[in-house]
């Protein structure tokens, strides 16, 4: 339309300029004030199309004849010659003028189909390219089309369900001005147009929906495959979890129905000091059980996500000591250098003492005979770091990163090795709590446990938490 109107405009401001210029001019050139009257004709057609060209071309010869063939403001032509000048510039604009309608047209349907393969391409590589390409087509859409919104809602027991948008909010498919891809039961395509669409978007728009329809069967495949891979972890996590029970947890319930039967029979006259190592097997399996039992527990809550985070601050040398005193096993020395002076981390108490609790013990298994245990803590910017440091066989590089796995005891082969959790456990905590943990290969062997918080603000801290003892 604004073509059109731009080469109204053109014909109807330049003949009367150029009109006037040639009445006033002493030059009485008919072909050549002819030939300037084909040159608004031909610029009137090739801007607005057929129709200002061929009005152009009889305007223009009404015109000349009238203001520049003798007789002059006249409609009568004196010399045949003038006559066929007339008629030969009206068929020579004329057929020009459609000419150029004609290749203006087959350029604009050109560039228009070249502009439509570049979006079709676009969004071809959107939807190879993409995790999740929808959002990503709908805003190509929107402003390929001019729309002023655009959503896809599916429907579902309780109304419609937006699954994607771009632009203005529309609410539902029943406030949009045009709707697409419907069917009974699928999803809806709703627009709100920023203009009327043409025959040429609407069929560039049916291109489109075929590609948004891909997309949206692309989430829902891969909402499906993330449902199963969740259900084939759920399915390994608890053929783990048997195995376990069916294994390490019975070897020390048996070490207690061991002692406790001896204990109970009447056939051995036990000395004291037979019935104190009874006891203290019993006591000590009983902790093993308790702490396979609750790593056990705890691993099941982060696989369910169900842990909840009381965050403050926590000093790290309470909670170290409070891990140390939880353990069983306390026959490998454990230094603590934890400077008064280290800074409080932003923290969950209860979950930052079992997470050290399963690094130390950890450490503790195995530290080579005759060493110690280092337990240190320093402060670096916004974080916090505590160090365990011990000097065992320690663990390849390339096998640290499986190290928090679930289940995975690389080549342990302690009678005391829990399931394969602790470390699992522990680096689960500590990333539900902002932080992470770091492995080390000791300087002259051994590994190195890091433990990296955020560090609690200093404006305005609440007094520490202390983990219960």
């Amino acid at each position: 339309m604004r073509r059109r109107v731009s080469g109204w405009l053109v014909l109807l401001v330049g003949l009367p300029l150029l009109t006037a210029a040639l009445v006033s001019s002493e030059d009485d050139n008919l072909a050549v004030g002819l030939l300037l009257y084909l040159g608004i004709v031909l610029a009137a057609g090739a801007v607005g199309g057929l129709g200002p060209g061929l009005a152009g071309a009889l305007a223009s010869a009404a015109t000349a004849n009238y203001f520049i063939v003798p007789p002059v403001h006249r409609l009568t032509i004196d010399k045949a010659t003038d006559l066929v000048a007339l008629v030969m510039f009206v068929a020579v604009a004329a057929t020009v003028s459609t000419l150029v309608n004609r290749s203006a047209r087959l350029s604009a349907e050109a560039s228009r189909a070249r502009a439509e393969a570049e979006t079709l391409a676009g969004s071809t590589a959107t939807l190879v390219a993409e995790v999740d390409p929808l959002p990503a087509l709908l805003t190509q859409l929107r402003t390929t089309l001019g729309l002023e919104a655009v959503g896809i809602f599916t429907p579902s027991p309780l109304g419609w369900v937006e699954l994607a948008a771009a632009g203005a909010p529309i609410g539902t498919p029943d406030d949009a001005d045009v709707t697409a891809l419907g069917s009974p039961d699928g999803p809806v395509l709703a627009m709100r147009e920023g203009r009327p669409l043409s025959g040429a978007d609407r069929g560039l728009l049916r291109a489109l929906t075929g590609h948004l329809a891909l997309a949206i069967s692309a989430r829902e495949l891969q909402t499906e495959a993330a449902r199963v891979a969740a259900l084939e972890q759920a399915d390994a996590l608890r053929t783990a979890i048997l195995r376990a029970v069916s294994h390490d947890l019975r070897t020390p319930l048996s070490s207690i129905k061991a002692a406790v039967t001896s204990l109970l029979g009447d056939e051995v006259d036990w000395s004291a000091d037979a019935v104190r190592q009874f006891h203290t097997t019993i006591d000590a399996e009983a902790d093993r059980l308790d702490r396979l039992v609750g790593n056990l527990l705890d691993m099941s809550r982060l696989q369910a996500g169900a842990l909840e985070l009381r965050l403050g601050p926590v000093a790290f040398d309470d909670i170290v000591g409070s891990a140390l005193a939880s353990l069983s096993d306390t026959s490998t020395p454990v230094d603590i250098d934890v400077p008064d002076a280290t800074p409080l981390a932003h923290a969950d108490a209860a979950l930052l003492e079992r997470a050290v609790a399963n690094l130390l013990a950890n450490a503790c298994a195995h530290a080579a005979p005759g060493t110690s245990v280092l337990v240190e803590a320093g402060g670096a910017g916004a974080e916090v770091v505590l160090r365990i440091v011990d000097h065992g066989p320690g663990v390849p590089p390339e096998q640290m990163a499986s190290m928090v796995e679930p289940f995975q005891r690389l080549g342990d082969t302690s009678a005391h090795a829990g399931v394969g959790l602790g470390l699992a456990v522990a680096n689960g905590f500590v990333t539900a709590m902002g932080g992470h943990l770091r492995f080390e290969t000791t300087h002259g062997g051994g590994l190195t446990a890091s433990i990296v918080l955020p560090s609690e603000p200093s404006h305005g801290a609440a007094p520490a938490q202390r983990s219960a003892s």
